[in-house]
């Protein structure tokens, strides 16, 4: 995985305001039931380093070759 911009990641962090922070999105897979991270990473990395224990989250609907385009087109 690369590494998180660290400007990107800190200005989230310090403008952290729930009310417009827009949903991680998520993938779970029908078959294992996992649910994998497709967008948000940064978000997801800044809420952890302010102590955020939920975010809000949309579900992908598609398949897990759909699910990988929009991770890597996100």
């Amino acid at each position: 995985a690369a590494p998180f911009n660290e400007e990107h990641v800190n200005r989230i962090a310090s403008e952290f305001d729930p009310a417009k922070l827009d949903p991680l999105t998520v993938w779970k897979d029908p078959e294992t039931g996992e649910t994998m991270l497709l967008s948000g990473h940064h978000r997801l990395e800044a809420l952890k380093r302010i102590g955020q224990e939920q975010a809000p989250v949309k579900y992908f609907e598609g398949d897990l070759d759909q699910a990988r385009d929009f991770a890597t087109s996100s």
